[in-house]
């Protein structure tokens, strides 16, 4: 990835996120935009002299045969000269120069809202401090350095960065690239398809929690499934555990899924073929991986694709129960949707609704405050990311006299009435489905008893299990005596055979 060659990189409120790499210097979280930053290495044990004589230079590293100059921020920023054991050292590129900052460590990557930024404002004169805005990170304060004001300290001695010529193409292009380490693989991933890494995340239960996903994590306000990418790329398993670092990967339609790892080394800018192919044998699915690297000490890090993570019918699965957002619309939704996914669950009976229609699948809250007499298929209200949300029986609100009562799951559903939580007895799983067609003998027997339940689908191999397929946006319309707009159908199951 290039950095910005003639503007500074202080936050452009034309775009609403950005993307930063995460560091610690002394007892401060720094941050700088990850345009900026080239790559990360381990500070080597000793240090090439610099002839300058800028307070904070603490000499120069050898890398790859270019010789950087190296920065010690502390005594820019105030923060004293304590120094720990495990350094490394954060090269920036601002205008076609490089320098190197030296940082206690690395803490991954973040992409933050630009108006969760927080203007530092100082008495000094204009564009003399290092750092313009701050923010909170996994509730710790972050502070926003600007490269261009780093670059700008006088008497700084930064080197020029070589342009690398390739054979039938000008210059190479380049990619930042996240390194890290799950079990006994080593991985990299290009950084900005990277929402977050998180040092340590609370793995809790949930309904989907498997082999695969090993339970959910609260970011930001969504609740994230945090799968095992080993168990997911074939190549091999890891133990469940009750906390662990996550990656967030972004996924479509604003979707989020969580990849397990134990520890980010590294953050490195390549050239974007800086990658050998990956031997079709070598591994379960190829179009997970973009190739194979090899770093200066020899590891071989598996280049992940996020496109082809994403393409996974699992990673999209978890992605729409992540507390997704708006879905896409046009051809890239049919197209999502000709994967026919249903999620199965008990509701007095076995019934399925289409995946897209779910905002959320959580636990039976624990607190109901509860509304009697109002209406028959009204438990109350309860609480979900700091809001009141209607808890609705969903075997009483179709037509049941008397619920079981054994309610375990919550179906969240957003629509123009805004949102509603329907309670299921049991959650079985996610299905792959197919229309039925009305003359289908194993039809008979399904009677719909209300305009939200007016199609099956059978789920299953050939001959499998046939369900009514309900639309709980219909059901929502109904339930408010119409006032709700009806929002655009889903597209339609494929017909079986």
């Amino acid at each position: 990835m290039t950095g910005s060659m003639g503007a500074p990189s202080g936050p452009d409120p034309a775009v609403t996120a950005m993307t930063v790499g995460l560091f610690r210097v002394g007892p401060c979280m720094l941050a700088v935009s990850v345009d900026a930053v080239r790559e990360v290495i381990r500070r080597p044990a000793r240090t090439l002299a610099v002839p300058s004589a800028i307070a904070g230079l603490v000499g120069a590293v050898d890398v790859r045969g270019v010789i950087i100059p190296v920065l010690d921020l502390r005594a820019a920023l105030g923060l004293g000269s304590d120094h720990v054991h495990d350094e490394v050292v954060v090269i920036l590129r601002q205008y076609g120069r490089l320098v190197g900052l030296l940082a206690d460590g690395v803490n991954g990557i973040a992409t933050i809202d630009r108006h969760r930024l927080t203007p530092v404002e100082a008495h000094v004169p204009v564009g003399t401090t290092l750092h313009t805005h701050s923010f909170t990170w996994e509730a710790q304060p972050v502070w926003l350095l600007d490269a261009a004001r780093i670059a700008a300290i006088p008497g700084l001695p930064m080197v020029a960065e070589a342009e690398t010529r390739t054979t039938g193409r000008s210059f190479d292009r380049r990619v930042t690239r996240l390194f890290f380490r799950t079990g006994p693989f080593h991985f990299a991933l290009q950084a900005t398809e990277v929402d977050a890494t998180v040092a340590r995340a609370e793995l809790r239960p949930s309904p989907l929690t498997s082999r695969l996903c090993h339970g959910v994590f609260d970011h930001h306000g969504r609740s994230i499934p945090a799968v095992d990418p080993l168990r997911l790329l074939g190549l091999g398993a890891l133990e469940p555990a009750g906390e662990s670092p996550i990656l967030i990967l972004r996924c479509r339609n604003d979707g989020r899924v969580g990849l397990r790892i134990d520890a980010v080394h590294d953050m490195v800018a390549q050239a974007a073929d800086d990658v050998l192919p990956m031997p079709a044998l070598a591994v379960a699915d190829p179009s997970c991986f973009e190739g194979v690297t090899v770093d200066k000490h020899g590891t071989q890090h598996l280049v992940l694709s996020a496109e082809g993570l994403r393409d996974l019918e699992s990673v999209d699965t978890y992605a729409r129960l992540s507390g997704i957002g708006p879905l896409a619309s046009g051809a890239a939704a049919a197209a999502q949707v000709a994967r026919n996914q249903v999620v199965v669950f008990t509701a007095g009976a076995r019934a399925a609704v289409p995946l897209l229609q779910l905002q959320e699948v959580i636990a039976y809250p624990e607190v109901v405050t509860a509304i009697a007499d109002v209406r028959p298929h009204l438990i109350g209200l309860f609480d979900h990311r700091g809001k009141p949300i209607p808890l609705l029986a969903l075997d009483r609100a179709l037509g049941a006299r008397a619920g079981s009562g054994a309610h375990s799951r919550v179906l969240l559903v957003s629509g123009e009435a805004g949102t509603v939580g329907f309670a299921v007895d049991v959650l079985h799983g996610i299905e792959a489905a197919r229309a039925m067609q009305p003359h289908d003998r194993r039809a008979v027997g399904h009677v719909a008893t209300a305009p939200s339940m007016n199609a099956l689908v059978e789920i299953g191999a050939g001959g499998g299990e046939v369900l009514p397929l309900l639309d709980l946006q219909a059901l929502m319309a109904e339930l408010s005596g119409g006032a709700a707009v009806r929002l655009p159908r889903q597209p339609a199951l494929a017909a079986s055979a």
